[in-house]
């Protein structure tokens, strides 16, 4: 089953019917469900595209198995992904429950699997040694395994045989009734197992011949009736209320205003000569992490956020010393009503 389902996949990739995403052109994100349940690719990126990190058009690449949700936001209009973080995942779940990766190269990559499942998944420039302690303190993993950039390509051409049947029909988009095809089977047990590898060979190879026909169909529909569709957008849009327009205004108002809070606290942070290592803005207030060379830089940093006005409150949650010295501080600051 292996080598069909390696086949299938370079098949797959050949012809364009699905594509590879790299790490650092996705956000990795995992979710744990409540129960097991099987959830169409438009249920999804209802429930979730509201997750993504992303501006402009984008879309998700998932994949479900048992109470778990994986998820890749990549920009672009949807298409069918096979994600590179799956690859290495699967890989290295044959040998490892609990494992940090890293990946060496231009641009470093990092794998995070906790009791056989992927947690964390992301790309930078540069993993430094400290990043390293902290991603093994964060998830309580042990061990290391680094893949240096000459060994890595052959690493993931030998990925493409852990992939399951499952993580591709998940890609593809096609939703089976497994308990239900699994009674089928058990009719045709005597058959030769090459038999039913070929019937489902012929059924996918059809459906995704069916299928791309469609997308050709619904491309050459969507250029006639483009036209027509910008035509009415252009209207409604010359028509629209202007209590809805003053209402887009005040929100666009409130984005640049958080905007200029962030700003304030990273320019803050500058002229201290202090480093910004994280930052997330909120519906109202900003969580961060700040490093600073002495401790006593601390409540004069904290003051000169006070007289920005932008804010009422600013909280030192906690604070740690680094191995080079420099104080870490995790902080909160709620942001003012203006």
């Amino acid at each position: 089953m292996g080598s069909v389902v390696e086949n299938l996949i370079r098949y797959l990739l050949k012809k364009e019917i699905i594509r590879f995403l790299k790490i650092e052109n996705s956000f990795f994100l995992y979710k744990q469900l409540d129960k097991k349940i099987n959830l169409s690719q438009d249920i999804i990126k209802l429930n979730y595209i509201k997750e993504s990190p992303f501006s402009g058009e984008n879309s998700i690449t998932s994949i479900i198995f048992d109470k778990n949700l994986l998820l890749w936001f990549h920009k672009g209009e949807q298409q069918r992904y096979l994600p590179e973080a799956l690859l290495v995942y699967r890989h290295l779940l044959k040998k490892y429950q609990n494992v940090l990766c890293i990946i060496k190269g231009d641009i470093e990559k990092v794998i995070v699997i906790k009791e056989g499942l992927l947690l964390s998944s992301f790309s930078k420039r540069e993993i430094k040694e400290h990043d390293i302690y902290l991603l093994k303190e964060e998830y309580s993993v042990d061990n290391l395994v680094t893949i240096s950039a000459h060994e890595y390509n052959d690493f993931l051409e030998k990925s493409y045989k852990f992939i399951t049947i499952n993580d591709i029909l998940n890609i593809l988009n096609i939703q089976i009734d497994f308990k239900s095809l699994a009674n089928r089977l058990l009719m045709f047990i005597a058959l030769p197992l090459f038999i039913s590898s070929l019937v489902i060979m012929i059924i996918m190879s059809g459906y995704l011949y069916l299928l791309k026909k469609e997308e050709n169909r619904l491309k050459v529909e969507f250029t006639k009736n483009r036209a027509n569709t910008l035509a009415i957008k252009e209207s409604v849009n010359r028509n629209i209320e202007e209590n809805r327009q003053f209402n887009l205004l005040s929100k666009e108002f409130k984005y640049y205003e958080k905007t200029v809070v962030i700003s304030k606290i990273i320019q803050i942070t500058k002229d201290l000569n202090m480093t910004m290592y994280y930052i997330k803005l909120h519906e109202d207030k900003v969580d961060f992490i700040v490093r600073a060379k002495k401790q006593k830089d601390i409540p004069v940093y904290v003051k000169r956020l006070f007289n920005s006005k932008y804010f009422k409150d600013v909280k030192n949650i906690s604070s740690s010393k680094l191995r080079d010295n420099r104080i870490q501080i995790v902080m909160t600051a709620i942001v003012k009503e203006r």
